[in-house]
């Protein structure tokens, strides 16, 4: 499944969480959590940090994605 359908199975429900190890670039989620924090997903690193774009090497850390704030 690629980066961005990762989150929309996330959006729409079909799965509660996802957890991914550090691999993606910015431009390969960026669309994905717009579309999952529109939803009412969290988008977090595994420290339960925000992911912050711009960063120099365009490099996410690893990431978690969660339907709702109570997972």
């Amino acid at each position: 499944m690629k980066s961005s359908l990762k989150f929309c199975v996330i959006a729409t429900g079909e799965y509660d969480l996802y957890v991914a190890e550090p691999r993606a670039s910015e431009w390969d989620i960026a669309a994905g959590h717009a579309i999952l924090a529109n939803a009412g997903g969290i988008v977090t690193d595994h420290d339960g940090k925000e992911i912050l774009y711009g960063k120099k090497d365009f490099k996410n850390p690893g990431l978690i994605l969660r339907r709702s704030e109570n997972l």
